[in-house]
């Protein structure tokens, strides 16, 4: 015999069960997320840091957010001569520019531009604050600008003081919503943040590192997501405790990044994109993806600007530029068993699900007389 439960306690049921399940985001098959209750927030923060002490500098950032994987890349471009107006508008002849290494993500077909290092330990990495207007100097220098001024600034200066020199001397876009956090690989560092309708340079003052999270460095009350930010006070709180050189070492870093990650979402779709230790002294670059911080690959500049052919360019970057680009995914294993668990238990509510339509159609249709 079965005991079929009251319409009331079935109906209950259904109506809970359908909302978890709309609740549970949906992989496409081009692997969007569709989840209306979070569609909103795409970008839930990002964080990074730069340590230095003695001959030892490194530089640090988590991109978290919600893009498909796939759309990560990594650009190699080798130091070249390139027309002027490459960087300068109405300027003739050619100029060399230094190499870089850069990464980000791809949209629409257009590279967004997150971080990167040139060939001589520049590094950058930008993190997003609320929209601010800037007016820069009266006579300003005119730039191309398609992918922000840290793509520019790396081209040209070598030194956190010659990117200080640099927004001091140039145009500035009238609309900020991002400060840029540089280091260079004699351990100076500095955030160039906007507030109060100027460019600020905060800088490490009496400390080895510098931190940059969702609040704008220059004013705490402007700020994304939350402040106080727990990921800067975790950082803070860890690159404190490292206090000689010994002690400050790839893997400390990694650990610092790995305690600031983000991760939320059935499909941990909702996570630290990859992340990036810079060595700017030895230019090399430690990438790690999608929350594993067990597998890094390590890239040397110079054995990678080797690898491009200077003779042939594309503008998959936006410009004529001889360079080689990778998707992140490509260097690192398919992880698929992650899913596995969450869709025995999808398959289960689901399951769970149609048994009880089942029984509710079933008491309906017994409560029916013709």
């Amino acid at each position: 015999m079965c005991r079929i439960p009251p319409l009331k306690s079935i109906k209950t049921t259904a109506i809970v069960l359908t909302f978890l399940l709309l609740m549970i985001p949906i992989e496409t098959s081009n692997n969007e997320v569709i989840n209306v209750s979070v569609a909103q927030n795409q970008s839930v923060g990002c964080t990074i840091f730069n340590i230095s002490i003695g001959d030892t500098v490194f530089f640090g950032s988590n991109e978290d957010g919600t893009l498909p994987f796939e759309q990560m890349f990594i650009s190699f471009v080798p130091p070249q001569k390139v027309p002027k107006n490459f960087i300068s508008p109405d300027q003739g002849g050619h100029i060399d520019i230094y190499g870089q290494v850069f990464v980000g993500f791809i949209y629409n077909d257009i590279h967004y531009v997150e971080g990167g290092m040139n060939d001589k330990g520049l590094c950058f990495d930008v993190t997003h604050v609320p929209m601010e207007s800037v007016e820069g100097p009266a006579d300003g220098k005119a730039w191309n600008h398609p992918l922000g001024s840290s793509w520019n600034v790396l081209w040209v200066c070598s030194t956190v003081d010659d990117v200080i020199e640099w927004y001091q001397t140039h145009e500035l876009l009238e609309n900020w919503n991002a400060q840029n956090h540089f280091c260079d690989a004699k351990g100076d560092a500095v955030v160039v943040a906007p507030s109060n309708g100027k460019l600020h340079f905060v800088d490490m003052g009496e400390d080895d590192y510098l931190i940059t999270t969702n609040f704008n460095r220059a004013n705490v009350s402007s700020y994304l997501y939350d402040y106080p930010c727990w990921r800067y006070d975790t950082a803070s709180e860890m690159l404190e405790k490292i206090k000689d050189e010994e002690n400050l070492t790839v893997e400390t870093c990694r650990d610092i990044l790995d305690a600031t990650e983000f991760e939320r979402g059935i499909f941990k779709k909702f996570c630290t994109l990859y992340s990036t230790i810079y060595d700017p002294v030895n230019t090399e670059i430690y990438l790690y993806f999608r929350n594993d911080f067990e597998t890094a690959v390590m890239f040397d500049l110079e054995e990678e600007y080797a690898k491009v052919d200077l003779a042939s360019t594309d503008n998959s970057l936006q410009f004529l530029l001889a360079h080689k680009t990778y998707l992140m995914q490509d260097f690192f294993p398919v992880r698929n068993h992650e899913n596995y668990g969450v869709l025995v238990i999808i398959l289960g509510l689901l399951g769970f699900g149609i048994i009880v339509l089942i029984l509710f159609f079933r008491n309906h249709d017994s409560g029916v007389h013709h």
